[in-house]
């Protein structure tokens, strides 16, 4: 396909013209709200862009003029930061309900199902900007319904698209949200404290995740395997970020042993991905890879964006780990570039991070000195998970004092 040609396909995939019909099907792009809003201020996109510069998210103005093109939203944080300096402050879901009644093109028709059905598969594409609209256009459309237990999914799914964007406070708020609403589904609900603890390990709050987890009755999740996956799946990664790694294991074992009962290629990839770098860092180095492998099988056969790009950046970690350089190269390779097709700040530092790791463990000292740079620079304006804060500032000591990754 030439280029001409795949900017117009994704241009319709954006505007949702073509197959699925004319305007009416088409995605409600939040850029055309912006571009209003920003006008109604006086404000010019240099103008804008000029007035981030002393943001934790400075932005461009071919940030501005894309977003309003529908073509991006970028890290959810330069995009909350363009859209409070025209006073709609998308940091509180009051103001993303807000902003799903105003949005210039509501839900035209669709059911809420559909809508949400939309926002997963903008998701799993890996077209974020796309999935948030038709999550706050769905989230809308549940909340003026009546229909309480639609409203609890809406505000789900909503969730699960801003924390694959990296809004984790956001999506937080709206998993709780649905979580205290009366009159809903039991299984609505458990999917919403599950959604609530996800988000909370997004957070580094570890303690919060496993209070909500050990609240979950077995009996419950017995009839519903996927839930009983995720539950020992996110409760192996509270329990590994609490510093307790033979638990997590277990944990993440239980959690294999119930997505074997409802195969969910995306989730398990994620699973055995962590679980292998769990396992490599034990020196479970044999045993690791070959759960690595099947993690990168996975990936590859869910093909969800998000859970790729996770799955790489754990692969290329152990591939350094384990010595094969060459492979490790091609997957944060592979990894970077999606990240940048994301528009995910967070996965592009992680990747960066990675390839400084292992040139170090190469001993490749200009790819050292340059990562180091574009680290160092991308730091000031990202604030990751303290995970990631650990892993940088071993690998910024190592380079300091000239080792290498064991």
């Amino acid at each position: 396909m030439s280029g001409r040609a795949s900017r117009k396909a994704r241009r319709s995939r954006i505007s949702g013209e073509g197959a699925d019909g004319p305007a009416c099907a088409r995605v409600p792009v939040l850029g055309d709200y912006f571009r209003r809003l920003r006008r109604s201020r006086r404000l010019t996109q240099a103008e804008l862009a000029a007035r981030t510069v002393d943001s934790p998210f400075p932005v461009d103005q071919s940030y501005v003029s894309r977003l309003e093109r529908g073509e991006i939203a970028g890290s959810v944080g330069k995009f909350f930061t363009v859209l409070s300096l025209v006073n709609a402050n998308a940091s509180s879901v009051a103001e993303l309900l807000r902003l799903g009644r105003e949005l210039p093109v509501d839900g035209q028709g669709f059911a809420v199902e559909e809508l949400l059905r939309r926002a997963r598969e903008s998701t799993k594409q890996g077209e974020l900007s796309a999935a948030l609209s038709w999550a706050l256009a769905g989230l809308h459309e549940a909340a003026s319904s009546g229909d309480a237990d639609g409203h609890a999914q809406a505000l789900v799914s909503a969730s699960i698209v801003l924390k694959n964007q990296g809004a984790w406070e956001t999506a937080r708020a709206l998993a709780l949200e649905a979580v205290n609403l009366a009159g809903i589904h039991q299984v609505t609900r458990l999917q919403a404290v599950l959604q609530s603890a996800a988000c909370c390990l997004e957070m580094d709050e570890p303690v919060s995740a496993e209070l909500l987890l050990d609240g979950l009755q077995e009996e419950v999740l017995a009839d519903r395997p996927e839930l009983a996956a995720q539950r020992w799946h996110n409760l192996g990664l509270a329990l590994l970020e609490g510093g307790r790694p033979d638990q997590a294991l277990e944990a993440f074992r239980k959690a294999a042993d119930w997505y074997a009962r409802s195969p969910s290629p995306s989730d398990e990839a994620r699973l055995h991905a962590r679980q292998a770098v769990v396992m490599v860092d034990l020196g479970l180095r044999d045993a690791g890879a070959i759960v690595m492998d099947r993690a990168f099988g996975l990936a590859e056969r869910s093909g969800h964006a998000i859970t790729r790009a996770r799955v790489l950046l754990h692969a290329g970690r152990v591939d350094t780990l384990l010595r094969r350089f060459a492979r490790a190269r091609r997957r944060l390779a592979d990894a970077e570039e999606l990240a940048k097709r994301l528009g995910h700040d967070e996965f592009l530092f992680e990747a960066r991070l990675r390839r400084l790791e292992l040139a170090l463990a190469e001993g490749d000292g200009i790819a050292v000195r340059v990562l180091r740079q574009v680290l160092r620079k991308q730091r000031r304006n990202l604030n990751p998970g303290r995970e990631l804060v650990g892993a940088y500032e071993r690998a910024m000591a190592r380079v300091s004092r000239g080792g290498t990754v064991p």
